[in-house]
């Protein structure tokens, strides 16, 4: 799913809901990815709940 990174580097930030809308799969799988690409600073979270973004 580096297709993440990239989605985040050409829009700057992303929610979870933009990219859900954008690529069409599935919520809990893109949160789990996301969590990785945090965990591996791939990507930054910024927020908290709906309000949360993700840049890079």
């Amino acid at each position: 799913m580096d297709y993440i990174i990239e989605l985040v580097k050409d829009h700057g930030e992303l929610s979870i809901s933009e990219i859900e809308s954008i690529t069409g799969a599935n919520r809990n799988t893109i949160k789990k990815k996301l969590a990785e690409l945090v965990r591996d600073n791939h990507l930054s979270r910024q927020g908290q709940g709906k309000g949360t973004r993700y840049i890079r």
